[in-house]
């Protein structure tokens, strides 16, 4: 949808964090997380996005970890800022990323004959227009938000969870232990993990996913 700019300084790409992704990361013992540069990525959020974790959302109710002080500065320290241009022409993606995510997911929605025709919110929509102004990766467990990014945003790179869980390992800031204890946790907390999320961690970790009974030992 841009055109890059070959001449401007190289900085770490920025990998814009979804609310549920953004949620299974602080399940780990690791801080900081959000804001931080792991590898040759940064990993920020968008205002809106943490707006979802406020202390009287539900999302509270439902994640109580998220009511922490250090959790709650750090997101908010990690919140994607910018300015004009970019804030018009993020403004001015809005109505048609939506319009054209609608449209991709009832489609899809109709041809597998689901229960209900999802849609994409307008935090969703912010997200993917953010994404591709700043020709940033998006990290997303959420198989509607994932369709869309791979149809309106030819060549995003999308990562889920368990994705960000192996860059962080790969980068040396997150043990195996750690990353099998947060595992561990989702699973306690009957966290909705994407589908195939299994497969996808015995493809990056060369191993099987932990259960809610597994314990982070080395064997």
């Amino acid at each position: 949808m841009h055109q890059h700019n070959q001449h401007m300084p190289k900085e770490s790409k920025k990998i814009i964090v979804d609310t549920n992704c953004y949620i299974r990361l602080y399940c780990s013992p690791l801080r900081p997380i959000l804001g931080t540069v792991v590898s040759d990525y940064k990993l920020v959020t968008l205002t809106e996005l943490k707006l979802e974790t406020n202390l009287n959302s539900d999302v509270i109710a439902r994640n109580p970890w998220m009511a922490h002080a250090d959790i709650q500065a750090e997101l908010a320290a990690a919140c994607l800022k910018y300015r004009e241009p970019k804030t018009s022409k993020i403004k001015s993606l809005l109505g048609p990323i939506r319009k054209m995510g609608d449209s991709i997911l009832r489609q899809y929605c109709q041809a597998q004959k689901t229960e209900k025709i999802r849609t994409l919110s307008a935090a969703d929509a912010l997200a993917l227009a953010a994404a591709d102004i700043f020709d940033a990766s998006l990290a997303t467990d959420e198989w509607p938000m994932t369709l869309a990014a791979q149809t309106i945003l030819s060549g995003v790179e999308l990562f889920t969870s368990v994705g960000l869980l192996c860059l962080m390992e790969a980068a040396g800031s997150l043990t195996r232990e750690q990353r099998i204890e947060t595992v561990r946790i989702w699973c306690m907390t009957s966290e909705q993990l994407p589908r195939d999320w299994q497969i996808e961690y015995k493809k990056l970790f060369k191993e099987d996913p932990p259960n809610a009974q597994s314990v982070g030992q080395v064997p």
